[in-house]
């Protein structure tokens, strides 16, 4: 039936547009990495003199991993909790980590906060667009260009989202270079 086949379509380019939106959203908070690192350090400096940025890059490395581990466990949570009941987890975790992280004063407890839990939640959100599109489009070419506007908004969000960083960021005082 045509107005079936509209339909399907119509939904599927919804679903396109909302994964677009949904890694804008997770590449702002991920892929500005670099423009919170010093803050992050400099701001647990306060708490202890000790932290170097040498610190932040276990942070990295710990996020990295932590990152890729929730990336291989999506697929199955997607497959036995459903897409919206795992994004949902996955961005509770996220925000509850990030919470968390924001009101601790231990590095330990940064790392295990930040760049372990919210890590892995992030890697678990990450996967969830690309997985519901790629069972929504089974023509592979279809996939390739689809998979590619993906990737564009995640990518580009920090083009508008790093310079906001900087600014809500900006604490002279407090940034140790």
């Amino acid at each position: 039936n045509k107005s079936i086949r509209k339909m399907t379509l119509a939904r599927n380019m919804l679903s396109v547009f909302g994964g677009l939106l949904y890694w804008m959203s997770l590449g702002g908070c991920y892929v500005t990495w670099g423009n919170n690192a010093p803050y992050f350090i400099s701001w647990l400096r306060r708490y202890d003199p000790t932290i170097t940025f040498v610190h932040g890059n276990y942070l990295i490395a710990v996020s990295l991993v932590s990152f890729n581990i929730g990336s291989l466990l999506s697929p199955s949570m997607c497959k036995y909790l459903g897409f919206k009941f795992t994004s949902v987890l996955a961005i509770l975790g996220v925000t509850a980590s990030v919470f968390q992280a924001a009101n601790v004063e231990r590095y330990s407890s940064f790392l295990l906060c930040y760049g372990f839990s919210a890590s892995i939640c992030m890697g678990i959100a990450y996967i969830i667009p690309l997985y519901s599109i790629l069972e929504k489009f089974p023509i592979k070419k279809t996939q390739v260009i689809i998979t590619a506007i993906l990737f564009c908004g995640y990518y580009l969000s920090p083009v508008a989202v790093s310079y906001t960083h900087l600014r809500a960021h900006e604490t002279p005082e407090h940034l140790v270079c």
